[in-house]
């Protein structure tokens, strides 16, 4: 019986596009030499991560979906684990989804994405409008009614 499965894959920025797509038909192929059955590919670009693995500060980031029978997915981890092209990697074990169900999900991500975009840039407008500069002049007054004693007693 094949399950389905999602492989997520980072690349070294290193790779110019020509090697790149030689790196994702390597994936393919051990894939398929496996006889698992690749049913969707994607590629996110080129994205900076957010700590450097292995001295990368960028890397080109790829998921595949395939079918697989489970038992040879610990073959396909223990080959992935030795290829040098590949930073770092995740294979998950997940649900296949239909064409019109990704471009749904692909849509209500982006939305989510504009939505907390504008909440982030709402948060940031108040503090750049709370930085006016103070002019020392009404500084060293305030300073003064504060530690102004007489008026105290």
């Amino acid at each position: 019986m094949l399950n389905h499965y999602e492989l997520l894959y980072l690349v070294s920025a290193n790779y110019t596009e020509e090697e790149l797509v030689t790196v994702k038909e390597k994936i393919k192929d051990l894939i398929k030499k496996f006889g698992g059955q690749v049913s969707f590919e994607d590629s996110f670009g080129k994205k900076k991560l957010s700590y450097p693995i292995k001295g990368e500060v960028y890397g080109y980031y790829f998921l595949h979906e395939f079918d697989v029978a489970s038992s040879v997915i610990n073959n396909i981890d223990a080959s992935l684990r030795v290829t040098t092209d590949v930073i770092r990697y995740q294979i998950v074990s997940s649900e296949p989804v239909s064409e019109t169900a990704r471009i749904k999900k692909t849509q209500e991500v982006k939305e989510d994405i504009k939505k907390s975009l504008k909440e982030e840039k709402a948060i940031e407008e108040p503090k750049a409008k709370r930085t006016k500069k103070v002019d020392l002049k009404d500084l060293d007054e305030k300073l003064d009614k504060i530690l102004d004693v007489d008026g105290l007693l």
